[in-house]
């Protein structure tokens, strides 16, 4: 329905209800009807996706009557990646069927899996306007979704407008602060939509990921930073952040990369930046003085001199320098501490 005058109408009636009459509506959106004073004058009972999600018990049961049984395990695991989303479990329960190792399947379980694809192609972004669909692409590389963080990936500034207009339509958004501040995708939309800016604009991916670190660097988020540095290419600008870090912080980000890559240990390049960061990390006081004049053209003897040391007292300094960064040359070890390290 779009014809405002059919809304007016169902407003009319929905003020005038006799005693102990009700008035449902289904709706994809919300439509335009003064919900907010219902619901402030407590005559809106709203069944939303939240309140529509199955349990562990109701999804058992859907399931079962498309001739699916799992193990209680299995089932709580689907529960899981679909977040109880109805739909998402009938389109699992689809392609379960007749499987010898349902496991495997429920172990891959994703938003790019067939009839998951299929759906929101035709149903969801299909039937949304381009700008909209280009919003979705350009910050699907996020896991949490703030207006400021949106506008930088998109070049916009819109993102607040566009995200509440996103979530009251239904889009898969999920405030994730009752101030509705953040968001975040539903993880099969997520999955869905970042496979589709892979295959539509490939060469976009990186760059949508270094603005999100950039971001996130300037804004003291240095965990997040780190994993979109890493998804980025910059593995430096990653061994730099990482360097700057607490022990308990790279503990940290280690767990948020692990979960990000949906890996149990983090990828060979990534982990290489975290072991130079530590390295880094673990000069001494003395150590790093040395560094940051190693970085200039001074020799060992002027730096000596600089900081009031003897030549050999300098030597031993950037040996262990070197051990520690796992480098041979004063240009590799001022590489591998990186900037941030040097200024500090």
């Amino acid at each position: 329905m779009t014809e405002r005058r059919c809304y007016a109408a169902i407003n009319y009636l929905a003020e005038r209800l006799p005693v102990g009459c009700q008035l449902a509506l289904a709706t994809r959106t919300d439509p335009p009807l003064p919900l907010a004073s219902w619901r402030a004058h407590g005559r809106l009972l709203e069944l939303r996706a939240a309140e529509l999600a199955l349990e562990h018990a109701e999804a058992r049961a859907v399931l079962a009557a498309a001739q699916v049984h799992l193990t209680e395990d299995l089932v709580a695991k689907l529960v899981e990646r679909t977040e109880g989303w109805p739909a998402a479990l009938y389109l699992a329960a689809l392609s379960l069927r007749d499987r010898p190792h349902p496991e495997h399947f429920v172990d891959r379980f994703a938003g790019t899996s067939r009839h998951v694809a299929d759906f929101l192609s035709e149903d969801v972004l299909g039937r949304q306007p381009q700008e909209v669909n280009t919003f979705l692409l350009r910050t699907c590389v996020l896991d949490e979704l703030t207006p400021s963080l949106c506008d930088e990936l998109t070049g916009d500034t819109d993102a607040a407008i566009k995200l509440r207009q996103i979530e009251r339509s239904n889009l898969f958004v999920v405030p994730v602060d009752e101030e509705q501040l953040i968001y975040r995708y539903h993880h099969l939309f997520a999955q869905y939509l970042r496979a589709e800016l892979a295959r539509q604009a490939p060469d976009l991916v990186p760059e949508l990921h270094r603005r999100a670190w950039r971001w996130y660097r300037d804004h003291g988020l240095s965990g997040r930073a780190v994993a979109h540095a890493q998804a980025s290419g910059d593995v430096d600008v990653a061994a730099e952040l990482l360097g700057v870090q607490s022990a308990a912080h790279i503990e940290e980000t280690e767990v948020m990369l692990a979960e990000h890559h949906d890996a149990g240990v983090l990828p060979d390049l990534y982990a290489e930046a975290v072991r130079r960061g530590r390295a880094a990390r673990a000069l001494s006081d003395a150590e790093l003085r040395v560094l940051r004049l190693l970085a200039s053209d001074l020799s060992l003897s002027e730096i000596g001199r600089e900081l009031f040391l003897s030549t050999n007292t300098v030597r031993s300094h950037r040996r262990a320098i070197y051990r520690k960064l796992g480098v041979s040359s004063r240009v590799d070890a001022v590489k591998a501490a990186g900037t941030t390290a040097l200024q500090s």
